[in-house]
């Protein structure tokens, strides 16, 4: 299976921006949550965990690789978590300035260290 995430903070922030070109995915899932909540945890996302616990999901998606957690902390988290289940992470812009804070520069170099092993 083949899934798009997508994620905003807030119900008025708008994701259309990020579910361009998603034809061909099986499921595309919207979280409209605050980052700060781990990507299990959430709404749409947390109803994934099965799927990727039992191999069903073989690849997911996203806009930027800060949807997936709100520091490098825990965007290596999900990513080491997912790649150790035999999941795909494809991540179309490694890396989102304007999400970035002056401390998390250092997912810069590890998203160009991941990018290069691909």
């Amino acid at each position: 299976m083949k899934v798009f995430i997508s994620r905003v903070s807030t119900d008025e922030q708008s994701e259309l921006r990020q579910i361009q070109n998603v034809e061909g995915f099986d499921k595309v899932i919207i979280d409209k949550c605050s980052g700060l909540i781990p990507l299990w945890e959430r709404p749409e996302s947390g109803k994934l965990k099965k799927l990727v616990d039992n191999g069903t999901i073989k690849h997911i998606e996203v806009h930027s690789i800060d949807r997936l957690g709100r520091d490098t902390l825990s965007v290596l988290s999900v990513w080491k978590e997912l790649t150790e289940k035999g999941v795909r992470v494809v991540c179309r812009n490694p890396v989102s300035y304007t999400h970035l804070r002056a401390h998390e520069t250092l997912m810069n170099l590890v998203c160009r260290l991941l990018l290069e092993k691909r």
